[in-house]
């Protein structure tokens, strides 16, 4: 009788290592190469996680688009199969402006997926295969390459140049085929100042879709450096 106990008790503990076991291995694949449904569904999730501090960010307006800092609060990283880093821009005055969830899957390349939002715009990031698939508001606006071009269909659409002096321009192809400089994105390694501005504008006159254009190049270089970290 009590050999039955033993081994039933064997059997049930194999069977829940197995099980976790089992559980370990798809987690790891299903985060290895990540499906459209699984980017979608990790999407939805970071959309949870920042749904509380979204809803306090401050309304969002040229004017205050220049008081964005880069500073941030309410930074957390997790690092398992998987890293994920979450955090908040703040304005020069601590107000919340935009907040923000990256995930690295466990890939040897990188192979990640930013997700942000300010009051009124959501960034995608689909960092893949050396290239950056990018949507403002769930519409996909181009792909960033390594030489800093932003692409739409095969086009040249928009480029951010890394600057030897602390600033990183923003530029963007106008109807004319010239270069058009929307602003600047500040470094904050180069900036000896306590609460440094992130963004300093050229063109107060943006449209929306520059505006669009200029802040998914702006707030991926402030995110991924800050991810880096």
């Amino acid at each position: 009788m009590i050999s039955l106990i033993v081994i039933a008790g064997v059997l049930i503990t194999s069977l829940a290592l197995f099980g976790m076991i089992a559980k370990g291995g798809y987690t790891y694949l299903t985060n290895y190469r990540p499906s459209v449904k699984k980017i979608a569904a990790d999407v939805k999730k970071m959309q949870g996680l920042m749904a509380s501090t979204a809803s306090k960010l401050v309304p969002w307006t040229v004017e205050e688009m220049s008081l964005l800092s880069l500073d941030e609060v309410d930074r957390v990283k997790k690092k398992r199969i998987t890293t994920v880093v979450q955090g908040t821009l703040t304005s020069i005055y601590q107000e919340p402006m935009v907040t923000y969830a990256y995930k690295r899957y466990a890939s040897k390349k990188e192979n990640a997926l930013i997700f942000a939002r300010s009051s009124n715009r959501s960034f995608e990031y689909r960092i893949k295969d050396g290239a950056i698939q990018i949507k403002v508001n769930n519409k996909h606006i181009g792909e960033l390459r390594t030489n800093g071009v932003l692409y739409q269909n095969k086009r040249m659409l928009a480029r951010i140049n890394q600057s030897i002096e602390g600033y990183n321009p923003i530029l963007l192809l106008n109807r004319q085929g010239e270069m058009k400089e929307l602003g600047h994105v500040a470094d904050k390694k180069s900036k000896e100042v306590i609460n440094p501005r992130a963004l300093q504008l050229v063109d107060n006159k943006m449209n929306s879709d520059e505006e669009s254009v200029f802040l998914s190049l702006a707030l991926l270089d402030i995110i991924y450096k800050s991810v880096k970290k």
